[in-house]
């Protein structure tokens, strides 16, 4: 048994303790060496367990006194929280993954508890982490480095991440090569070749393996003139990604003659497909007549937009849906260290951004 495994371990059974009432409400605990020799680990595994247990406000220390069980222990053992993580900054897919966060703790009559990640404010993340309890996580592939890498890993089976992957973490994420080939599939049987890719920040994971399969989909197209049709937009966080985009898309508009452009694009998220649209626009173009499009993830924003943009489904309820599968497999299956990542397949929602290209 590893030392994770061994740390979950006795961190579950002096919960299990508390719940079955061999550690009543304001009762004082044996000592972190009894503990270490009641389950049989070391020293410094029995005491980074209760501290961990101080922190997240079951237990109780009280100087020279010794560790005491808090008086609200039992009744918040008995009722599972769901944690829901995800980044301070807004998005609408942060609103649908908390959403439908909300509505799979209430279908098992679990308390959702809503956290919003920061750099700067990671304490709450921390204590969710280490809590024991079911935790839902969509952050940003660089958030997991460091120390909190090392929290999530702690963990176990207890957390999964959404949208995201990562081999030491269970995970559930959108099919990204299939929704790349749908789209361009799509696309060609309205008469579009020439299609480009509008990115985000092309160093995270889903954005290479996008990028990756659209390269695939032109296999026989020279690759400095597939690089031409690639708009990368990065956006600092807290900012709004239309913004850089509409510039990005200018830029580009500005630097090619009519043969050199691109007759549609795959855009990365819906911010950055309003902000294209506006470029074209203000540049005397329309869409679909003068340039297609294809948004990742649905919305109501892409939905009403004019024109309303064709998407590809990300089905965050299917995500949620599948990360519980995963949570409740976890609790089954405590001792085990195995990951699981499944794949969201993709649904291409047509509307009206795509048109035939010998309607142009």
């Amino acid at each position: 048994m590893n030392i994770q495994t061994k740390h979950e371990n006795v961190r579950k059974r002096i919960l299990n303790a508390i719940r079955a009432k061999r550690f009543l409400p304001g009762c004082r605990l044996p000592s972190e060496r009894k503990l270490a020799e009641q389950y049989n680990v070391s020293y410094m595994t029995a005491r980074k367990v209760v501290t961990g247990l101080v922190e997240s406000e079951f237990l109780e220390r009280r100087g020279n006194k010794g560790i005491y069980v808090q008086p609200s222990a039992p009744a918040r053992i008995s009722a599972t929280t769901l944690h829901l993580i995800c980044t301070a900054y807004e998005k609408q897919a942060m609103h649908d993954f908390l959403n439908f966060g909300n509505l799979a703790a209430e279908r098992r009559g679990w308390r959702p508890n809503i956290i919003r990640f920061h750099p700067d404010l990671m304490r709450p993340v921390i204590l969710a982490l280490r809590s024991g309890e079911p935790c839902l996580a969509w952050v940003e592939e660089h958030d997991l480095r460091g120390s909190l890498m090392d929290e999530f890993l702690a963990a176990g089976n207890n957390v999964v991440l959404i949208g995201i992957h990562c081999d030491e973490i269970s995970t559930v994420m959108l099919d990204d090569v299939d929704s790349v080939r749908q789209a361009v599939a799509y696309l060609r049987s309205m008469g579009h070749e020439k299609i480009g890719m509008v990115t985000a920040d092309p160093r995270y994971k889903f954005e290479v393996q996008r990028l990756a399969a659209w390269r695939e989909c032109f296999g026989d197209v020279n690759p400095d003139l597939l690089y031409q049709r690639v708009i990368n937009v990065y956006t600092p966080p807290f900012e709004r990604g239309a913004t850089y985009a509409y510039k990005a898309t200018l830029e580009y508009l500005n630097s090619k003659n009519k043969d050199e452009r691109v007759t549609a694009f795959i855009s990365s998220s819906e911010e950055i497909t309003l902000g294209v649209m506006a470029a074209y626009r203000d540049s005397g173009f329309t869409v679909p007549d003068d340039i297609s499009i294809i948004n990742h993830g649905d919305s109501d924003v892409m939905c009403f937009s004019n024109p309303p943009v064709t998407c590809i489904d990300q089905n965050l309820e299917e995500h949620i849906s599948e990360a519980m599968k995963l949570i409740e497999l976890g609790q089954r299956n405590e001792s085990s260290q195995q990951k699981y990542h499944h794949l969201v397949p993709t649904v291409l929602i047509k509307r009206k951004s795509v048109s035939r290209i010998n309607e142009k």
